[in-house]
């Protein structure tokens, strides 16, 4: 037979078992999800002073800036400058065009880092 001591020890561990399964069933769905960016406007400033504003996109494994227009941006650090992206596969690199400066025309917008080509077909640049 058991005495009070372990009969309240067994109660505990059952009950203490039964709570963390509960617990982990009602996290599974909030642990698969990834937060997403908040899309609210920055204000950004390169070395010259030309101010403009991006986005931020993506979430907390995949990031990415967009200006109003569209245009995707990326950091040099090397240079400590704003570039207009261009598409490397599957990552946004930094362009020769310095954001604030003349873009060609037919320069792609919503570029996008990890889907196959950028989420553009591959004759973009």
């Amino acid at each position: 037979m058991f005495t009070k001591l372990q009969l309240h020890g067994t109660w505990f561990a059952g009950l203490s078992l039964a709570c963390l399964a509960i617990s982990a069933c009602n996290a599974a769905p909030v642990l698969n999800k990834q937060a997403p960016m908040l899309k609210r406007p920055v204000l950004l400033q390169q070395p010259d002073g030309y101010s403009f504003t991006v986005i931020g996109h993506g979430d907390e494994r995949r990031i990415w800036y967009e200006t109003p227009d569209g245009y995707s941006v990326k950091y040099s650090a090397e240079n400590q400058s704003w570039f207009y992206a261009r598409c490397d596969q599957t990552r946004l690199l930094a362009s020769e065009y310095l954001v604030g400066h003349k873009l060609p025309a037919d320069w792609p917008k919503h570029l996008r880092p990890s889907f196959p080509n950028c989420g553009k077909d591959s004759s973009q640049p």
